[in-house]
Parts: structure tokens; C-alpha cells; sequence
């Protein structure tokens, strides 16, 4: 069945159900059946509950000895006619097959309007629910694998609520219709009604499915340890079943039990060997139990070798530093204040000394943690030479973001406007992902556009307030990278452009967060080609020659090194080297 009709041209630019009807009469006195079954059903798809068109339907099927014959559909044929098929099904007395087939129907469009059809054929007293029950759960696991599915799901599911409901009225010891039924109230998120129902089931008849079913719902509604038993319980009950090892892998891998997750997903390849989810998750778990940078590197060699591996490309975005996640900031300022947010300890520091000038953003954030907890900034002090002297740019910019009294840093920009806060914060507040946050910030920068980039800039040294649970240093980290995201999509031109400006002015300015923010905007901007990536790769280039100290390592020299990993087009022996100096970077 497919999801638009074939080409039927009668000159018209569009054919009403009117005219469709009108044609389907004409056929039909010229003994045109097939022909006119075809526009009836033309007419019945926008419809299909009119009485002038209902009875044209039944006047072309009765002008046949065999009306199951005439709504017989060929492959690939018209969802219309495959509705039309289920009514001469209906028809004849087969209540059950008709009522299956419409849910095939709409699976396949789900827009469609034949609900009328669907709640009247239930209510059918010779109906049996488990075959249309089942229909139903094939129907819900497809409806989120098109485009329609996606835009009209919430319709489907509605009418298919709808119709379990009532065919477990009729019977509720129908193991069919009540597992789809709490398949569905979960998928709705309606978890402790499809609890109730899933436990019920399990005690009454226990299986393979009620228990998968019980450890998905406790899965998806957060309680992921309690989900394992159940899960290991269906193992239990099918052991040729290789896909519950992957559910119980994936969630002891969520549960941080990485050797047990290991354990899961070997089970699963010793049931199908060379399964790929299984293959691509055993060298991440074990990154996540060691994080060894070689096993991080054995997780980007297994993806590198299999570029359309989905579950592989996904877990090496995870293990990226500033692709997937956002590395803890290693500033000491924030190891003690970080003791104090959590209630690790309750004195707060007096006097903190350091032997490097830590980045302004670092500071901020731990004079705004200790003020939300009633506590005064300490006084600080350095006890090395400023070698190189962070306190200055690295270059001449068109903006300067920080200012410095002695060593205090505070920001040389006035606050941005809350139009611009607020979009800042719309995209920070977001889980990070590099990919999906570019997504969201280009749709951003064409709503403020290039007017936008001085506050874009602003923002980033006058963060909006953080939300409710989070650290203030995790919020700056956030913000740091989000507005220059915007920033860096935020116009077409490049040599002349604002955003040229601004994105130089966060590389080679004060070092800071906001120079990492500059880093990954910059990445973007590379893999999308054209002249920003020739600056980009050259911009790099200096930022390589840069002298090392302990500002330039986190700000400047990890995440440099890390996003020009993740350019594709570096050549090999490039790359290499730079694997060489990860390495370096990270055995300090």
C-alpha cells in the first residue's frame, strides 16, 4: 500500500470527491467497475463517512457475484483502495480481516479520515480483538518511521486508544489487547496505568513479552535499575532472543555498570554474531569503565572503519570532547568552590592563591556559586610570574570582552538585550551536542540576524541567569559555547562580515571560555566549507603557535586539538600528528 495515489488525469487540476463520485457513476453505467470502484474510493478518502457516497460503493460492489474479487488491490496500490478492500471484506462477514486491514490503513496514513469507520467496525459484536490487537501493535512500532507517521502519529494513536479500550471492555483477559494497550500507554507516557496493566498481565500469563514490556516502561520512565530484573526475566523466559541483551546492555551501560553491560552485549553476539549495536557499544563501555585514551581511540578507529554505521557514529560523538559533551572545567578555583555548591564541605574560602591567572569565566562562576550560597569572594592572589601575560589579547580585535584591574577580570561589554539573552539561553539550556546545537542555532541567528552579534558577544561575558540545578560554572560553559554558535551562523558574507569580526575577537582575545565557544564555532564553520573554512584552518594554524601555559591548555590547546580531530578533510599524516599531541596533552 502507498501513500499516494497514481496518476489518473480526467482534466482537471485537482478532482473534488464530488467530481470523483460523478466519474465512479459514469464508469459504473458503462461497466467500468474497476474504474469506478477507483473513484469512489477517491471520493470516500476525504469522506468517507457521506451517505450519497457510502451507497455509490455499495451500488458498484452489489453489481457483482463476487465483491471481494472487484476490491481485490495490487501491490503498491492506493491506501484508498486498500480501505475499500477492508469494507468489501466488511461486507461479506469478515469482520476481523476488515477491521486489521484499516489499521493497516492508517499506519500507512495516518491522516486519513476513516476513524468513523474504525470505531464503528470494533464495536462489531462478531469481531475477535486479538488479530486486530495485534495489528494495532505492529501499527504503533512503524508510525514514528515516516514523515506522516511523525506529523499525524498523536491522530493515529488516538483512534487506536480508542479502539483497544474497547476491545478489552469485551475481553480483558486478552493478553493481545492488553499488551498492546499498555504498549500504548506507555508510548503516551501514561506509565502507571500501562504498569497497572502490564503486572496484571504478567501475573495472569506470564511471558517473554509482558516481562520486555514491564522493563521498557520502568526504563523509559526513569527507573532504570529496576528495569534490569525485568529484562533479564525475559531473557529467561526466550533465550534464543538476542535483542533483550541489548536492552539490558544499554541500560546497564546507563547505569554505569560497565563490565555487566560488556557481559549483556557479548550475550547478544553469541546469539547473532557480527550484531552491529552490540559491536560498536563493547570498546565504548570499555572507555567509559577506564577512560584510557586508547580505548577512547579504539572507539574513533571502529567508527572511522564503518561511516554509516548509525549506533557506531553515535557513540564516537559521545566519547568527543566538545562534539558530543562538554569536558568538566579543570580550573582549581572550581575544584574548591565545586566541595562547597554541593554541600561537600561548609567552609567557604577566605584566601585562594594560585600559580596561573585562571580564566575570568572560571572565576565568575565561582564568585556567583559562593554568592548563591551567602558567601563573600575570596581574595586572590598569584604566585608566578604572568608568563606569557593572559591578561592580554592575543592579537588586535575589533571587540574586547574582558578587562583587567591588576588581576580582577570584569567584562568591557554592557549587558545584551533580553531578546538576545533569552535566545542564548534557549539554546543552552539544551543537552549538549554540537551537531544538534547548530541545528538549533542557525534557526536562532535567522530570527535575530546580524544586528544581534555585539549582544551575541555580550552574552557570553554577561550570561542570562542559570536555571533552576545547574552549577553556575556549568551554565557559563554552556552559554560560552552557545552564543558564539549563533554568532558564527548568524549572517551569509564572510570577508567584511560581522561575524568574521566577532568570531576573531573570541579566538585570539582574552584567553577564556569564551575562546573555546570561538573554537567550536569555527569547527562548524569549517565543515561547512567555502572561505571560513580557509580561515578557520589558518586561524588555527596560529593558535597552534601560541605558548604553552596552564590558560592556553584547557582554553586554547585541548579543544583545538579535539575539533581538528573531528575535520574529515585533514589529510592522514595531519592527523596523525595530531594524535600525537592528544596524547602529549593528555599524559600532563
Amino acid at each position: 500500500m502507498t501513500e499516494h495515489d497514481h496518476d489518473h488525469c480526467h482534466g482537471e487540476a485537482m478532482v473534488t470527491p464530488e467530481a470523483d463520485a460523478a466519474i465512479a457513476r459514469k464508469a459504473l453505467a458503462e461497466g467500468d467497475l474497476k474504474h469506478a470502484l477507483f473513484h469512489v474510493a477517491g471520493a470516500l478518502s476525504v469522506q468517507p463517512d457521506e451517505p450519497r457516497y457510502l451507497a455509490l460503493l455499495e451500488e458498484v460492489l452489489a453489481s457483482v457475484d463476487d465483491p471481494v474479487a472487484l476490491a481485490e488491490t495490487e501491490p503498491g496500490a492506493s491506501y484508498m483502495l486498500f480501505a475499500v478492500k477492508a469494507w468489501a471484506w466488511r461486507r461479506a462477514g469478515r469482520a476481523t480481516d476488515a477491521a486489521a486491514l484499516l489499521v493497516r490503513v492508517l499506519e500507512t496514513r495516518p491522516d486519513s479520515p476513516y476513524g468513523g469507520w474504525l470505531r464503528a467496525w470494533i464495536a462489531d459484536a462478531a469481531l475477535e480483538p486479538a488479530p486486530v490487537s495485534r495489528a494495532i501493535d505492529v501499527a504503533l512500532s512503524n508510525l514514528d518511521k515516516t514523515d506522516l507517521g511523525r506529523r499525524y502519529g498523536d491522530h493515529a494513536r488516538a483512534l487506536f486508544l480508542d479502539a483497544l479500550t474497547t476491545l478489552r471492555a469485551r475481553e480483558p483477559a486478552a493478553a493481545d489487547t492488553n499488551l498492546a494497550l499498555g504498549r500504548l500507554l506507555r508510548v503516551l507516557r501514561r506509565y502507571d496505568e500501562a504498569m497497572a496493566i502490564a503486572q496484571a498481565e504478567d501475573e495472569r500469563a506470564p511471558t517473554y513479552r509482558t516481562a520486555l514490556l514491564l522493563g521498557t516502561i520502568e526504563r523509559e520512565r526513569g527507573a532504570r535499575a529496576e528495569a534490569v530484573p525485568w529484562f533479564r526475566r525475559a531473557a529467561e523466559r526466550d533465550p534464543s532472543d538476542f535483542a533483550i541483551h541489548l536492552d539490558i546492555g544499554d541500560t546497564l551501560l546507563g547505569l554505569g555498570d560497565f563490565a555487566a553491560a560488556i557481559a549483556a552485549y557479548e550475550a547478544a553476539l553469541a546469539r547473532d554474531p557480527g550484531n552491529a549495536w552490540a559491536s560498536a557499544s563493547i570498546p565504548y563501555a570499555r572507555f567509559r569503565a577506564s577512560g584510557a585514551l586508547a580505548d577512547r581511540e579504539a572507539v574513533e578507529a571502529y567508527a572511522a572503519a564503518r561511516p554509516d554505521d548509525g549506533r557506531a557514529q553515535g557513540l564516537v560523538a559521545r566519547v568527543t570532547p566538545f562534539l558530543g559533551y562538554l569536558p568538566e572545567p579543570n580550573e582549581a578555583c572550581l575544584g574548591v568552590v565545586g566541595g562547597l555548591w554541593r554541600g561537600e564541605i561548609d567552609s567557604p574560602p577566605v584566601r585562594m592563591a594560585s600559580t596561573s591567572l585562571e580564566s575570568p569565566s572560571a572565576l565568575a562562576a565561582a564568585d556567583e556559586a559562593l554568592a548563591a550560597r551567602g558567601f563573600a569572594p575570596p581574595s586572590r592572589t598569584v604566585s608566578r610570574p604572568l608568563d606569557p601575560d593572559v591578561r592580554v589579547p592575543l592579537a588586535r580585535t575589533a571587540f574586547v570582552l574582558w578587562g583587567y584591574d591588576d588581576i580582577t577580570a570584569t567584562p568591557a561589554v554592557p549587558p545584551p538585550s533580553d531578546e538576545v539573552a533569552a535566545a542564548v539561553a534557549e539554546l543552552a539550556r539544551r543537552s549538549f551536542s554540537a551537531v544538534a546545537w547548530a541545528r538549533e542555532a542557525e534557526a536562532i541567528a535567522g530570527r535575530l540576524g546580524p544586528a544581534a552579534i555585539p549582544d551575541l558577544l555580550a552574552s557570553t561575558v554577561h550570561p542570562p541567569p542559570w536555571p533552576d540545578g545547574w552549577a553556575p560554572w556549568h551554565w557559563r560553559q554552556q552559554v560560552a559555547l552557545a552564543a558564539p554558535l549563533i554568532i558564527a551562523l548568524s549572517e551569509e558574507g564572510w570577508a567584511e562580515s560581522g561575524r568574521r569580526a566577532a568570531l576573531h575577537s573570541l579566538l585570539f582575545g582574552i584567553l577564556d571560555w569564551t575562546t573555546t565557544g570561538g573554537i567550536v564555532a569555527m569547527t562548524e564553520l569549517a565543515f561547512r566549507g567555502g572561505a571560513p573554512r580557509d580561515e578557520a584552518l589558518a586561524w588555527f594554524a596560529e593558535l597552534e603557535r601560541i605558548p604553552e601555559s596552564p590558560s592556553a591548555y584547557g582554553n586554547v590547546m585541548v579543544p583545538l586539538v579535539e575539533c581538528m580531530l573531528q575535520l574529515p578533510f585533514l589529510p592522514a599524516e595531519r592527523r596523525e600528528i595530531l594524535r600525537a599531541r592528544r596524547r602529549g596533552l593528555l599524559a600532563t
